[in-house]
């Protein structure tokens, strides 16, 4: 993905947009249906793919892009939360929207955000369909940004609705219990729109299929995802008697993949093997189970919930002979206790650090909170300290694992010497 050069110019129309966090999180559509009304109701003018899900939403968005993409369409996707720079949330064909159209949403539609007070999200939704239209992109595949039902993608009728695995995760929004959190990620499902799914087991599959009935939604569910070469990668299986091989690492990553692959054939029955195969091994996403050194290994991964920490474990345990180091930092809020229950007995070493004034857990909060639960970890306040020492503490047939949130990205990258733009290429 390249990024455009950020100058200052740029900033104002920045702090403008992260501004509107003041507003909060609001649940629900009526600011994003007025605002879109305002921008000419752009959203009507592309098709789309709406993906919901707890894990694995954002891989799945990229795999399905990078084969229509592949296959001639011109691509949009909608994503978040961004890594280094706002711009990548929005992109087509692989570029990020620019800096001047950034610009030109904000002063073109200010008066109106400001009258429906909008928030950052409801915003930056509509500056994503309203750029997605004004470029005449073909299909835009959009990521909720929380939950569904209530989530401000939720405007759109798409030609497939996508939902991936589920798990318990932004409680204090969604609902206590794995059901009411199916339930609300399940509300991206229209009557009669046709919905591909993970594999679910019990309770989230369960509240899928209800909704599914009750909108007359043809359902589709992956399995039979075979795992070939089971390596330090993890990236080549079989599904429906095809093989695939992907570029991101990690088991859960091939179910990604094949609910894409389902996806894709079944909006255009004309995409080719051939076709399906390249655009899976094109598709890049960064910051997940991301290796940024070889001397020794080093991977970043954003997962802070127990859903996906596990699964980045898990693929860690199979290509390495001892337990990771690892270096983690949580967002305030997040339940530690959940974490913890997947944590424990897992690391060589674990390390509990910070970065100031994004939002994150203070390593002494970590460090206290985690063993409580019976995790021992060591407080490292400065992050920069934190991976350098990390990274010294790593034998053969080990590695280090950086984990927990996107916010330390750029700390990680610069840490590292690792370029974010041309990675992957």
């Amino acid at each position: 993905m390249s990024l455009p050069s950020q100058s200052t110019d740029i900033q104002p129309t920045l702090d403008y947009l992260y501004g509107l966090q003041r507003f909060g999180i609001k649940l629900g559509l009526e600011h994003t249906e007025r605002l879109l009304s305002a921008c000419g109701n752009p959203h009507r003018n592309f098709r789309s793919i709406h993906i919901a899900g707890t894990n694995g939403k954002g891989s799945t968005a990229k795999f399905i892009a990078s084969i229509l993409q592949e296959s001639g369409y011109k691509t949009g996707v909608y994503t978040s939360p961004h890594l280094i720079a706002f711009n990548e949330r929005i992109s087509i064909n692989g570029d990020c929207i620019q800096d001047e159209d950034l610009a030109a949403f904000i002063s073109e539609f200010k008066n109106d955000i400001s009258d429906i007070e909008s928030t950052f999200f409801e915003t930056t939704t509509a500056m994503a369909f309203w750029y997605f239209s004004r470029n005449n992109t073909d299909i835009a595949v959009v990521e909720t940004g929380m939950g569904g039902r209530l989530d401000s993608t939720n405007v759109l009728t798409p030609d497939k609705a996508v939902i991936t695995s589920i798990g318990l995760d932004h409680c204090e929004r969604l609902g206590d219990t794995i059901e009411e959190i199916a339930r609300e990620k399940a509300g991206i499902i229209k009557p009669g729109i046709p919905v591909f799914v993970s594999q679910q087991k019990g309770a989230p599959m369960n509240e899928i299929a209800k909704i599914a009935i009750e909108n007359d939604a043809p359902l589709t569910v992956i399995d039979n995802v075979i795992v070939n070469k089971k390596g330090t990668k993890w990236n080549h299986f079989t599904y429906r008697d095809e093989e695939y091989s992907i570029s991101l690492s990690g088991s859960h990553q091939l179910e990604n993949a094949a609910l894409a692959i389902e996806t894709v054939k079944a909006f255009d029955s004309a995409i080719t093997p051939s076709k399906i195969r390249n655009g899976l091994r094109k598709t890049v996403w960064r910051g997940r189970m991301e290796q940024i050194s070889s001397n020794p290994d080093c991977y970043y991964d954003v997962a802070h919930n127990p859903q996906s920490i596990g699964a980045v474990l898990r693929t860690i345990e199979a290509a390495y002979d001892k337990q990771p180091i690892g270096v983690m930092v949580l967002k305030e809020g997040k339940n530690i206790s959940q974490v913890s229950e997947i944590l424990k007995d897992r690391f060589d070493t674990l390390i509990a650090s910070t970065i100031p004034n994004v939002g994150l857990c203070s390593s002494n909060h970590l460090a206290v909170q985690m063993q409580d639960f019976g995790v021992e970890m060591i407080e490292m306040d400065d992050f920069s300290s934190a991976l350098t020492n990390g990274k010294s503490l790593v034998t053969n047939n080990q590695c280090l694992l950086i984990f927990g949130s996107h916010y330390v990205a750029g700390d990680v990258y610069n840490a590292f010497d690792f370029s974010f733009a041309e990675a992957g290429k």
